[in-house]
């Protein structure tokens, strides 16, 4: 199995159409990522997750199962964290099967 973890807030920012999205409209960018993602997802067969930064008390998940899973971290945490422990668990889960990440 692959798979794509993603930090959405960093991928908005570096993607210009996405960024002027996201400066009238922050939620329809990060739908329009979660467009693609998912575009990508379909087409390649690559496992995706994306992480936004936190805006709630607690770690939450927006997704069905077979989708690309939405993580938003909670409001003091950072993506790269949920992207790293995500990453950690995965990996040990995979131990015996070896682990293929790719990363943005």
């Amino acid at each position: 199995m692959r798979y794509l973890i993603v930090d959405g807030h960093s991928i908005i920012f570096a993607w210009s159409e996405l960024r002027k999205l996201h400066a009238r409209r922050p939620s329809l960018a990060r739908e329009a990522l979660i467009k693609e993602l998912r575009q990508y997802q379909d087409w390649t067969g690559v496992n995706v997750a994306v992480v936004f930064d936190g805006r709630g008390a607690r770690v939450s998940e927006q997704s069905d199962r077979h989708d690309v899973q939405i993580f938003y971290a909670h409001r003091d945490q950072s993506a790269d964290a949920i992207i790293v422990a995500t990453r950690e668990q995965v990996c040990l889960a995979l131990r015996n099967n070896g682990c293929d990440f790719g990363f943005s």
